[in-house]
């Protein structure tokens, strides 16, 4: 340290950095193929938790879901909110729904296509768009496809 500030005649100081902080100073590319959204999207680093990456049907494999910091993807946190209101409109899993080919009872939802998949009562599988939402991209919120 005394070398340096010698050398460089100014004073320097150390500070402890987070892996995540680390992560983003040093930059590099997300599982996605992008710059990792916590160098470039994100202002602020808010807490990302495992329900996030379960409320947009994540595999919960760490290695999925860990980005280049070796915590949870900060991308999970960031489209979040979008999932949550993407899926508030749709009918929960468990929830029996009728259609135009009758009763059938919810057991999955797909917010990014805006479709939830329902078993009718003669146990058939079917999927019921639901054409005025506005996620029928295929796309997540940064960009990624799904």
């Amino acid at each position: 340290m005394k070398d340096l500030v010698q050398r460089f005649r100014t004073r320097i100081e150390l500070r402890q950095i987070g892996a995540r902080q680390e992560a983003r100073i040093v930059k590099g590319l997300g599982i996605c193929g992008r710059e990792v959204c916590c160098a470039t999207l994100l202002q602020s680093l808010d807490r990302v938790s495992v329900k996030m990456a379960k409320e947009q049907n994540m595999s919960l494999n760490p290695e999925k879901i860990s980005g280049l910091c070796g915590r949870l993807m900060c991308c999970l946190g960031y489209e979040y909110d979008g999932y949550a209101a993407m899926k508030k409109d749709m009918p929960k899993c468990g929830k029996m729904v009728q259609t135009p080919e009758g009763r059938g009872k919810v057991i999955r939802q797909s917010a990014l296509q805006g479709e939830v998949g329902r078993r009718p009562g003669k146990r058939k599988r079917g999927d019921i768009q639901n054409e005025g939402h506005p996620a029928n991209t295929g796309r997540s919120i940064c960009g990624s496809k799904r």
